[in-house]
């Protein structure tokens, strides 16, 4: 946020559902919620998060006069959100995503503590099949004809998010979009883990800089 808001930006975070200041004293411990019911409680989360940033940036863009010229970055979670929301606002021009997945099915994915232990995903809400229908990356490739601008950091041996996720989005997309392909940039962190592509200060600072370059 400070490297930004130098940088010139108008920099602004929020909390995506039921964490940080969203979250109810009351509730449950929220990662053994989450997957013990991936596709019920993490799809709405996500696509919940995704419409609000949408509003957030509405609210203001026309709050404090500001230009149609929006950056949007984040990890893990968070960079599926920020990949999912430059395709339904076009304003955003450039997302940097760290190990994140442009696929909300995450085929494959482990435990971002026990590589040996694949989550079994189950099955969505509702309003959670609904949210993934009209806002998951990977199915809505026309949400992505505009081209937005994205750096997508992942661990080569990120077993949680996988780096294939992002290899096969942008493949999907030069079907159709090849313009919007050219503009995906797939950088995979040899080695590295889910942990330790998120923890990578050149990793941060090499995503922080495409964001204001």
């Amino acid at each position: 946020m400070k490297a930004l808001a130098q940088a010139g930006y108008f920099a602004l975070s929020l909390d995506p559902l039921l964490h940080g200041d969203r979250r109810s004293a009351t509730a449950p411990d929220l990662r053994s919620y989450v997957f013990d019911n991936f596709r019920a409680v993490m799809w709405t989360i996500l696509g919940t998060t995704v419409l609000d940033a949408f509003r957030v940036l509405d609210w203001a863009i026309n709050r404090y006069d500001l230009r149609d010229d929006v950056v949007a970055g984040g990890m893990s979670m968070g960079g599926d959100i920020a990949i999912a929301l430059s395709g339904i606002d076009t304003r955003v021009r450039k997302v940097a995503a760290i190990a994140a997945s442009p696929d909300w099915l995450r085929p494959g994915m482990t435990d971002v503590l026990d590589s040996t232990k694949v989550i079994a995903q189950g099955n969505p809400t509702p309003f959670g099949a609904w949210l993934h229908a009209h806002l998951d990356p990977m199915i809505n490739l026309n949400h992505f004809a505009h081209a937005p601008q994205m750096l997508l950091e992942l661990g080569e041996a990120d077993t949680h998010i996988h780096p294939s996720h992002a290899v096969k989005f942008k493949e999907k997309l030069s079907q159709q979009y090849q313009h919007s392909a050219a503009n995906i940039t797939i950088h995979i962190n040899a080695n590295a883990d889910h942990l330790a592509v998120i923890q990578d200060e050149t990793v941060i600072n090499r995503s922080l800089q495409f964001l204001i370059k």
